[in-house]
């Protein structure tokens, strides 16, 4: 089945994408244990066909080295949504990694133990409506659960931080709660075949912590800047707040810029890149302006290496976490979710100088 859906979602990966596939394939075929077929990649990959056809050749011709490159790009990459939770009672995560059932409808699940990290991968079928017809589609969709064991207070906490990918609007009926939906299905997987409770962590009071950090006169390194947030009142009235940051990304207005692509509709589609992640940018934002939030930038020396989380609150029982405006991979991601734990630990211990095992 995953050769089946990773050949359709070939024609419907952006070009920069498939260019990345391009460069880890030639890396890796340079490793003694693909001698055999070295020659033969080679030729596939240098060929002048168009690059899907390239990359197509070689899932089809081998697949085994696909697939390897497939596994590194989907479990290195920042997905785009997560949520976490706090493990409660004494639990093995080792345990957990060597018993986690693997076979199950629908659903590939690998485990990485290394990583501290279980792999899944569903199978997604798509339409998108047309004037002149119906377009169909296929792709696999990859979401993660990582576990994690801070130290503090001379205690040992363990959390799951539940990852899932973006994906196209052809493939979620253009909602956003397809994506609580999956983190919501990988919980109640985990929770279900491990036995173990899952406590949704709610970040509202460390926000509130890091809101108190910004406005006093000296902030301590690696503190986020809050550089805007949305209130939604319970009059129904609702404000939003930018931060004065030169370097603070201001909203164009929307209904302009979707006329601005119509308008240059030959110009863009020179560049589909460029079109599908202003219209993702679009749609995004469209649906993100229904929900209260607080943005967080983590600035980095190296300004490409900065990140900005985008927190929704108040409508989950846990913190629902929108990773975007970079191209960090994982490595950064961890960098921040890292932080906010050790955050969530210290101040609800401050807080409410409770055991852990306590709060919910």
């Amino acid at each position: 089945m995953f050769k089946e859906y990773l050949l359709e979602e070939i024609d419907i990966m952006t070009q920069s994408l498939k260019f990345i596939y391009l460069g880890k394939l030639k890396s890796l075929i340079k490793f003694t244990r693909y001698d055999s077929i070295r020659s033969d990649v080679e030729n596939i990959l240098s060929s002048e066909e168009p690059l899907e056809t390239r990359l197509k050749n070689i899932l089809n011709n081998h697949s085994d080295l696909f697939l390897e490159v497939n596994k590194d790009i989907t479990i290195n990459k920042a997905h785009k949504y997560s949520a976490i939770f706090a493990l409660e009672g004494d639990v093995n995560i080792d345990g957990i990694l060597r018993d986690t059932v693997i076979q199950t409808s629908g659903l590939s699940i690998e485990k990485m133990a290394e990583k501290k990290m279980l792999k899944f991968t569903q199978f997604l079928n798509g339409i998108k409506p047309l004037e002149e017809g119906t377009l169909y589609f296929k792709t696999t969709y990859t979401m993660c659960a990582k576990f994690w064991e801070i130290t503090q207070y001379e205690e040992m906490h363990r959390f799951v931080e539940i990852t899932v990918d973006n994906v196209g609007p052809q493939f979620r009926d253009g909602k956003m709660s397809f994506f609580p939906n999956r983190i919501n299905y990988i919980k109640n997987f985990i929770e279900t075949h491990n036995s173990l409770l899952l406590v949704p962590i709610d970040f509202s009071e460390v926000l509130n912590e890091i809101r108190k950090e910004n406005e006093a006169a000296e902030v301590r390194m690696n503190v986020p800047k809050i550089s805007g947030q949305r209130m939604v009142l319970s009059s129904g009235s609702e404000a939003t707040l930018q931060s004065n940051i030169s370097e603070e990304i201001v909203l164009p207005i929307l209904g302009d810029l979707k006329q601005l692509i119509r308008d240059n509709e030959n110009l863009f589609n020179t560049s589909k890149d460029i079109k599908e992640l202003l219209n993702n940018f679009i749609q995004d934002t469209e649906e993100w302006s229904e929900f209260p939030w607080i943005n967080l930038t983590w600035d980095n020396k190296v300004k490409s290496k900065s990140i900005q989380v985008k927190f929704e609150l108040n409508n989950y029982e846990y913190t629902f976490l929108n990773y975007y405006h970079h191209k960090n991979g994982r490595g950064r991601v961890d960098d921040v979710v890292k932080y906010l734990i050790e955050e969530y630990c210290t101040t609800r211990n401050r807080i409410l100088r409770e055991p852990f095992a306590k709060i919910s």
